[in-house]
This record gives C-alpha cells, structure tokens and sequence, in this order.
C-alpha cells in the first residue's frame, strides 16, 4: 500500500470505506482528525469510497487545515481495498444509520482494531472492549478518545483485534447461519459506490449455496 500511496509511509493509519454520504459519519472523522492533529502527527487518515458529499468533506478537511493529515482516495478496487486494510492500523465506521455495516464486518475480519458507532446494525457486529471499541454516534471526541485508547494500549488493542477477527468469522460462517432475504437485498445495494463489490459477491456466493 505505501508504494501505491507514498503518503502512508511511516505513518499510522486510521482507514474508512463507504459510500460518502451524511449519515456515513464522515464529517465526525474528519473533525476527530482535526482534534488529534497536533497530539498525534504519526497519523493519517485516508477514507475511500465516491459519494455525493465527497466535495464538501475535501472542503471540510481543507478548511480545517487537514490536507496533509486526511486523504480522499474515491473510489477503489478490490485489492487496494485489501491493501489498505492489511496496512491499517485502526479502521472506523462512524454512521449515524447503519442497517448491517459490511464493511465494518470485513475490517474486523481482517484482525483490524475497528471502531464502530453505537448504531443499528453495528452493535452486533462487536463488543465493546472485547471484540471491537465503540463511539457515540456524532461525536469527533468520543471517536478521538477511542483512537487515542487503541494507539496507548496496542497489545490489548491487537489481543481485542483477534477476537473480533474469531468472532465475526464465526458469526458469519453462512454454511451454519442461514441469510434472510431481506439482508442479502440490502448487501447487494448497499455498497455500490464505496469499492466492496468482490468481497460482497463472496459472502453471497457462500451464503446463498
């Protein structure tokens, strides 16, 4: 990944995917990024996924003086996804409304200290301290705190990364956990713009056998 974006190299990095839209949270991630500039220059932010409040949010970071610390990739392909999430170091998924968080589950399957919203369907994807970290949806300090309690405490966050890993594998083992129909409509529209398409196809081949 740092060959592909130079901006990576010797940082570390905060990374979110989705469709770039309000109720995604990205205006919180960006002002969080702002709070934490200063204290933690290791940092980066890159969020991927086109939208159409994807201009506004580049104005936002911008405006906060946020262009060397933030960074907007668009849309990307399958392995790039892949790369940035074997690159990560935190993931974040701060939506106000969010029925299932697809990307939230892959980031967790991929052994990624993830920080999810207490909102809709994301609460089940993880625990609190155990499986994943939590933030208050809305709020750049609470997703500031619980950056700030992954980078000071890396072995437990790494040891809490495992079980989340274990558990939303298992949780998501299709062969044993039927899907209803309702879900997979939602997995098949949900995504379209933010770059899950294989990862998406892959889960419904295997749940839908």
């Amino acid at each position: 990944a740092d060959e592909s974006f130079p901006f990576l190299k010797g940082k570390k990095v905060v990374f979110s995917i989705g469709r770039v839209v309000k109720e995604k949270g990205f205006d919180t991630l960006i002002k969080a990024a702002a709070i934490l500039k200063e204290s933690n220059p290791e940092l980066c932010f890159v969020i991927a996924g086109n939208g159409p409040l994807l201009e506004n949010y580049r104005q936002l970071a911008e405006q906060l003086s946020l262009t060397d610390f933030v960074y907007f990739l668009g849309f990307i392909q399958d392995g790039t996804r892949k790369g940035l999430l074997a690159r990560a170091d935190i993931a974040v998924f701060a939506s106000t409304y969010e029925p299932f968080g697809l990307a939230a589950a892959e980031a967790l399957a991929a052994g990624v200290p993830t920080i999810i919203a207490e909102t809709g369907g994301m609460k089940g994807l993880a625990e609190h301290l155990k499986t994943g970290f939590y933030m208050k949806p809305d709020s750049e300090e609470s997703l500031a705190d619980s950056i700030k309690y992954i980078l000071a405490n890396e072995i437990q966050a790494k040891n809490i990364a495992l079980r989340g890993k274990i558990s939303v594998t298992s949780k998501f083992n299709w062969e044993e956990n039927a899907i209803s129909t309702e879900g997979v409509y939602e997995m098949l529209t949900a995504r379209q713009e933010s770059g899950l398409s294989n990862f998406k196809a892959d889960i419904l081949r295997r749940g839908l056998k």
